[in-house]
């Protein structure tokens, strides 16, 4: 999913012509394994089950990237951080839908633009980059 999003999305944002493409690649794919591993959480209902996915999932993340557990640890804390934070601000208090994408699309933006987006175009690009990522999981360990 990561290297095939890349040309959609930059078909909408520009913001990210001239991103390293590995970077990307790193940031989405670590973006995505969270998304699946937060859903599997929810779905999935023995603890032996979840330990045995999480250590399949470790093991496969290291061999794939040296620093995709660390990665992954990362967008864990920031999101239980962030999330924490807007939950509680007014402006979500109506729309409260928007808060897993605008906090999983700001750690991807920031991650990727490797630094805090500053245009209008860059603080819509989170909330799209958000819902691409949850949206591509959202049929995931359900049985229909």
């Amino acid at each position: 999913m990561a290297t095939s999003s890349y040309a959609p999305v930059l078909d909408r944002f520009e913001a990210i012509r001239g991103v390293d493409m590995q970077r990307w690649d790193v940031i989405v794919t670590v973006a995505c394994v969270f998304v699946a591993i937060a859903r599997a959480g929810k779905a999935i209902p023995s603890d032996e089950q979840r330990n045995a996915l999480m250590t399949t999932v470790t093991t496969r993340l290291n061999e794939w990237n040296p620093d995709g557990v660390s990665t992954c640890e990362d967008l864990n804390q920031y999101y239980e951080r962030v999330v924490e934070v807007i939950a509680n601000d007014p402006a979500y208090s109506d729309e409260p839908r928007w808060i897993a994408p605008d906090v999983l699309g700001s750690w991807i933006a920031v991650n990727v633009l490797e630094r805090a987006p500053e245009t209008d175009e860059e603080r819509a690009m989170m909330r799209a980059l958000g819902g691409l990522t949850l949206e591509g999981f959202a049929g995931w360990w359900s049985e229909e």
